[in-house]
């Protein structure tokens, strides 16, 4: 790619200057087209020195402790480039004649001569400009070297988080459901109590197919958050009620693993195990404007007075909202509020991801 660019800017700027010559010359007659086409060999040839000049430039940059290595590096490149311009150019002063009738004669030696020594001031601006380009592609290579690393280190470090929370969240909710299992004993409800074995060892299986996961789609946390419940509706029975409306769009988006979970859990703790009544629970989620929407929300007692979330008891709020923002940091949001109707609604939005998106 750089050699075409290179070359490409070069052809246009020895063709000006070819054309800028003759201009300048308008008045001793010489030929356009032979000043033209002597102007586009010549800035050829710089379009084909220029990228090995600021790859030299790239590894020999004029910065300490180098210096002086670099310093003798370049004098040496430059007198290479510089015998190389001039053999180029005597050359075509030779077979195109481009200043005819005012062509020199002399033998093709002495025109090299003459050319090496006239043209090294222009020579010497002309390597140092692209020794200039040279650091500054270099530094602009570093530079975006460097934010890739911190954007990949800032992932790494999210992804490590997330891990880290999850970890914590699993054993959160197994004890939880062992807790549930040995009241179930205690009351005499061994029948309840051991489809509830099962159905924690399915929960199991599922969890460590997801093991090292940080994220899923959508419709895989529903059937994970489906076993789940199973062993909730067996150890409430009619007392919960659990309803599920996702659109299938929804269903596609990328997630954290175990996001939904927690915040069933948090709904049934506070809205079905406290009160006799039946509790419905509805799990929600759909997409707009490339934004993914997800709710779970409950028809329980509501909030207490002077609730916020950030000064919320117990894992699994902190969990949720620590890991929307180790993934998405400020492009997400999560609220929980009263709702008019009573009860609780938990409201998340974060960007609408596809699996294939990631």
């Amino acid at each position: 790619m750089i050699w075409a660019v290179s070359i490409g800017v070069w052809l246009i700027v020895g063709f000006l200057y070819g054309s800028q010559v003759f201009i300048d010359m308008l008045e001793m007659h010489h030929s356009y087209w032979k000043l033209a086409l002597w102007g586009t060999a010549f800035g050829l040839l710089w379009g084909v020195f220029t990228p090995p000049i600021i790859e030299i430039t790239r590894r020999y940059p004029f910065e300490k402790p180098q210096l002086g290595k670099s310093a003798l590096v370049h004098v040496a490149a430059f007198m290479v480039f510089h015998l190389g311009s001039a053999l180029w150019v005597t050359t075509l002063n030779v077979l195109i004649h481009p200043f005819d009738p005012m062509s020199s004669t002399a033998p093709f030696i002495n025109q090299f001569v003459e050319r090496f020594r006239f043209s090294s001031v222009g020579a010497v601006f002309l390597y140092a400009l692209l020794v200039c380009v040279g650091h500054i592609v270099e530094y602009g290579r570093r530079a975006r070297q460097r934010e890739m690393q911190a954007t990949e280190l800032q992932t790494m470090l999210a992804q490590a988080e997330v891990a880290s929370l999850k970890s914590q969240l699993q054993p959160h909710f197994l004890f939880n459901t062992l807790n549930g299992i040995v009241s179930l004993v205690r009351c005499g409800e061994n029948e309840s109590a051991e489809k509830m074995i099962v159905g924690l060892s399915q929960l199991l299986r599922h969890s460590l197919d997801d093991m090292g996961k940080t994220e899923v789609t959508l419709k895989e946390e529903l059937d994970f958050l489906g076993l789940y419940l199973g062993i909730e509706q067996m150890r409430f029975s009619d007392r919960l009620r659990v309803s599920v409306k996702v659109s299938p769009q929804a269903q596609t988006a990328q997630i954290p693993t175990l996001l939904l979970q927690p915040l069933v859990e948090n709904a049934i703790r506070h809205a079905a195990a406290t009160r006799l009544a039946p509790t419905s629970v509805c799990v929600g989620g759909d997409v707009m404007d490339g934004r993914l929407r997800l709710s779970v929300t409950d028809d329980g007692p509501g909030l207490p007075s002077g609730f916020s979330l950030e000064e919320a008891s117990g894992i699994g709020l902190h969990n949720v909202q620590k890991r929307l923002q180790a993934l998405y940091g400020d492009n997400q949001t999560m609220s929980i509020e009263t709702r008019p109707e009573g009860g609780v609604a938990v409201r998340i939005e974060m960007p609408f991801l596809q699996a294939d998106e990631v």
